[in-house]
């Protein structure tokens, strides 16, 4: 390819970089189709790279290194390499404005692949002696690092025979570096050069050069972003200064120097240091200074009140200790000594000291297992010692919880038989037996604590002394804390022994007491999911439920906590459904008995519940075709009834297609029924079974009829037939059944007659209820709040009129429930609405909904607010004094506080009027109020103060 240097000279007057690489890259592609040789550029740039000029000498050479760039790695021979290298080695001592390009293309030239390993030591050499490197770029600095990793990379050998020489190269280079991309390169890279290359008498001289950045004390300048953190960089240097044991006898000393430090980061990156140089550093250079290690970091352990701190201390002291295990073993038990005993005075529960001390012994005991040994041997039985002599149940407490810590650290190097033949610890089990049977709550607790982390160690005798304990307590009254613990305890035991802990801890014979049986039943639970209890416990339960009435009913509630606790656990479950449970308790236990209580029956519904939500559809069925006539004969007793559907019903997958009878059935309690309670769960059942009713004329016929019967009752029961409608309603529109939108028209038009039907939309707007969550495999359409949301509101804005009060309660009851996304996209229509209902609604509850969803629009800074800003604050600052209710005029305070973020131009002008409505709420009857009054002011206040 012919070219001539006017060319490039065109090219860099425009400083066109593009036409440079262009150019460049077809003059590499003549070279390697071999229309053009190395030689014949470098002759054609003669004229330019002997330019007197230093600029031109430096476009000579750029116009080299990138031809050289899009060479191929494996095209050049030794000869044309060698010649190349010589030609840079030549130009390393030109003027410096060429040595950036220069270093650039030794960057490239050490890549190819033919590339004579001996020339590696001219580049480096000539690189040591002419380039100051710290006097360089940070650019170029990069260059020069990233060409000693290459050349450590490629060319190990011949670097390792450059012996000292490469190394004081190397101390000078980077000896300074400032910049901390330079640094994190150099730090990842220093850790390969160290392991690698000999430094003989350089040794300190490079330990110095890196230890100065210890310990890095950094933040990120802005102009290099935040890539790079204080972190990062004592991470990668930590490795470095322990990276050969050579380094220990100055590494060790800088740790412990910049541990005495007031800083936080040095201490922390100084244990840090401490730690890491045990992976290198020999056992003896640790042992040396052991003694003032342990001294530094007792002072830290008991005098910093930085929690982080401490606990890098232990775990320092910990790693330390299983260093020093490995030197001399009479060095390293004279060294534990010191530590015992220097804390022996210390192991006082009431001493201030005593729980570092305990921790600083844990942590020793943790570093080896001859450290393990020792401090169970020397610290156990003084601890076991103070816990005999003292009369303090909360320091016992606190001793054999201490104790156990101990045990725990032994096993981690021990046998778990560790209370055999162990004069030090086979006191333990028996101490904590012992507190098991104190009165003090506390320490009754820690010793069942204890016990059950200790179960698996326990002997037979230990054992069997606990089982008649335990057999005795289970059904004894306790607090909460000691139960619990109690139950821990028996879990864990029998876990381990169940065969034991089934032969003498449960009961054989019938208990008659309902309060014990109650006690028993609840210590069951807590082994229920334990395979060998599980018949064992499924037939105790179910063998009480169907006892006389005072000992099913506690079996039944017994039987519900467990099935809730364990209602994920098929095994169990299973287990009670081929015990045949269901039909025991509807068509053994109900049969015909009147003295059965709302509470037993609602028990016995939420065991059908579980268990029948739990099956798939054929057993359901199965289940449903058996146990629906049975419970038919028990309509003359209405709850008993009802509560029996509910549980068979309301968890079935698929759905039915009721009988009419059963409907008219749950529409009539959901109307007329006196109790509450009832009228809720009916309606609410009658709902489920709509919302999964099998589409077709079965279902338009039970809408109908569910219509006429509620008609006929709204003369007698308004109240109850709106909340009815509203569930049937809920029920449809979650399915997006076709006559969804009919009911909600009907609800609308009862809404013109009477207030109260607002709440209905409430009930439909609400996603919390158990009876139509997927739970109970309800059908629900995806959005179908926001769907319904939009739909009610765009008739209530295009129907309203200043009469229809109720427009507003409604309006208020619909934004309590609707995402905060589907709200904003209507707010625009439903504006005039809100601001109304905040103007002449009464009604607290509505009032508070709306104002928290303005404060949610107020946070996140909605345009359609700042908008409106006179007409909603004007009203917000009326609702301030709202004297029917405290929660109203909170809310209306925590408004204004953050109506206060908003752009200064928009809140400006209102702030005096702001700051004189507030001085009335700062004298209100309620602290709560008063609180936010005071906050709102003292914000509104500063608005305009100079910063």
């Amino acid at each position: 390819m012919n070219f001539s240097t006017e060319e490039f000279m065109t090219i860099f007057n425009e400083e066109n970089h593009s036409d440079l690489k262009k150019k460049c890259f077809l003059i590499a592609q003549d070279i390697k189709n071999e229309h053009f040789t190395i030689l014949q550029l470098l002759e054609q740039l003669r004229e330019l790279l002997v330019n007197p000029l230093p600029l031109r000498r430096k476009q000579g050479v750029q116009i080299f290194m990138e031809v050289l760039q899009n060479v191929p790695y494996d095209f050049l021979n030794i000869q044309q390499l060698k010649m190349i290298s010589g030609f840079y080695i030549e130009k390393l001592n030109d003027h410096h404005q060429i040595l950036p390009v220069v270093l650039q293309g030794i960057l490239r030239l050490i890549k190819f692949k033919y590339f004579p390993e001996e020339a590696i030591h001219s580049i480096l050499n000539t690189i040591f002696l002419n380039v100051a490197c710290q006097q360089q770029q940070q650019s170029d600095r990069y260059v020069i690092y990233q060409i000693f990793q290459l050349s450590l990379e490629k060319y190990k050998e011949a670097l390792i025979s450059m012996k000292l020489d490469l190394v004081y190269g190397v101390i000078s280079s980077i000896d300074g570096e400032r910049d901390p991309r330079n640094l994190m390169f150099l730090f990842k890279w220093l850790k390969s050069f160290l392991t690698t290359i000999p430094l003989g008498h350089l040794t300190e001289e490079m330990f110095e050069v890196i230890a100065c950045y210890f310990p890095v004390d950094f933040k990120t300048p802005p102009s290099i972003g935040r890539d790079i953190t204080r972190e990062d960089l004592a991470n990668e240097l930590s490795p470095c200064l322990c990276a050969i044991p050579e380094f220990s006898e100055y590494c060790i000393p800088l740790a412990l120097e910049k541990l005495e430090s007031s800083l936080q980061i040095a201490k922390l990156d100084s244990l840090n240091l401490l730690r890491k140089g045990c992976n290198v550093f020999s056992s003896t250079s640790y042992l040396t200074y052991a003694t003032e290690i342990w001294s530094l970091l007792q002072k830290e352990v008991f005098s910093n009140v930085d929690d982080s701190v401490k606990r890098e201390c232990l775990n320092t002291l910990t790693t330390v200790i299983n260093k020093i295990s490995l030197s001399e073993k009479g060095h390293f038990i004279s060294f534990l000594n010191n530590i015992t005993t220097t804390l022996r005075g210390n192991l006082l529960p009431d001493s201030k000291l005593f729980q570092p001390s305990i921790s600083i012994l844990l942590h020793t005991a943790m570093g080896s297992q001859e450290s393990s040994v020792y401090i169970v041997k020397e610290i156990v039985p003084i601890l076991t010692n103070t816990y005999i002599i003292s009369h303090d149940p909360t320091q016992k407490a606190v001793l054999l919880r201490t104790l156990l810590q101990f045990v725990k650290t032994h096993l981690k190097y021990n046998s778990e038989k560790i209370f055999i033949n162990n004069d030090h610890l086979d006191t333990v089990p028996l101490l904590c037996l012992k507190a098991s049977t104190e009165i003090e709550s506390n320490l009754c607790s820690a010793g069942f604590e204890s016990l059950a982390d200790l179960a698996e160690m326990l002997s037979l005798n230990v054992r069997l002394s606990l089982y008649k304990h335990l057999h005795d307590v289970i059904i004894k009254p306790a607090s909460i804390e000691i139960r619990e613990a109690m139950l821990n305890c028996l879990k864990n035991i029998s876990f381990f022994y169940p065969a034991e802990v089934n032969e003498f801890v449960l009961y054989k014979s019938k208990i008659t007491d309902p309060s014990v049986l109650n006690l028993y039943l609840d210590a069951l639970c807590v082994i229920a999911d334990l395979e060998h209890f599980r018949e064992i416990v499924t037939d105790c339960f179910i063998s009480y439920a169907v006892e006389d009435l005072e000992l099913a009913i506690v079996a039944v509630k017994n039987t519900r906590n467990l099935l809730q606790r364990e209602c994920n656990n098929m095994n169990l479950i299973n287990k009670f459904i081929q015990k045949e449970i269901i039909n025991k308790f509807i068509a053994t236990k109900i049969h015909c008995n009147n003295d059965l209580s709302f509470e037993f029956l609602m028990h016995i519904s939420s065991v059908l519940k579980i268990l029948i939500g739990s099956l798939d559809s054929e057993l359901q069925n199965q289940i449903l075709s058996c146990q629906i006539n049975v419970i038919s004969s028990y309509e003359h007793s209405e709850e008993l009834y009802l509560l029996l559907l509910d549980g068979l019903i309301s968890r079935v997958r698929n759905g039915l297609s009721p009988d009419s009878r059963m409907l008219a059935f749950l529409t009539k309690i959901s109307v007329i029924h006196g109790n509450t309670s009832i009228r809720d769960i009916s309606v609410q059942l009658l709902a489920n079974i709509i919302n999964k009713h099998p589409n077709g004329d079965g279902l338009v016929i039970s809408l109908d009829n569910i219509k006429q019967d509620c008609l006929y009752y709204f003369s007698t029961h308004k109240s109850n037939v709106i909340i009815t409608l509203s569930w049937i309603t809920k029920a449809l529109v979650m399915r997006n059944h076709s006559t969804a939108k009919l009911w909600s028209d009907m609800l609308l038009l009862y809404l013109e007659q009477d207030d109260t039907v607002a709440k209905g939309f409430k009930i439909i707007m609400n996603d919390s209820y158990d009876s139509l969550s997927p739970v109970s495999y309800c059908k629900k359409m995806l959005l179908y709040q926001q769907k319904f949301f939009v739909l009610v509101t765009n008739k209530l804005c295009a129907n309203f009129s200043p009469e229809k009060k109720s427009y507003l309660i409604a309006t208020g009851y619909l934004i309590e429930c609707v995402s905060e996304q589907a709200l904003l996209l209507q707010f625009k229509k439903i504006l005039k609405l809100v601001i109304l209902c905040l103007e002449e609604c009464n009604d607290p509850e509505v009032l508070c909904n709306i104002l928290r969803r303005l404060k949610s629009f107020i946070v996140n800074n909605e345009s359609i607010l700042q908008e409106n800003l006179e007409d909603f604050l004007s009203r917000i600052l009326k609702l301030t004094i709202y004297e029917h209710s405290m929660n109203v005029r909170v809310a209306a305070l925590q408004c204004l506080i953050h109506f206060s973020a908003l752009p200064l131009y928009r809140i400006l002008p209102f702030k005096q009027k702001v700051l004189y409505h507030l001085e009335s709420c700062i004298d209100d009857k309620k602290r709560l109020v008063r609180k936010e009054a005071m906050e709102a002011r003292a914000l509104w206040f500063l608005l305009d103060a100079p910063i």
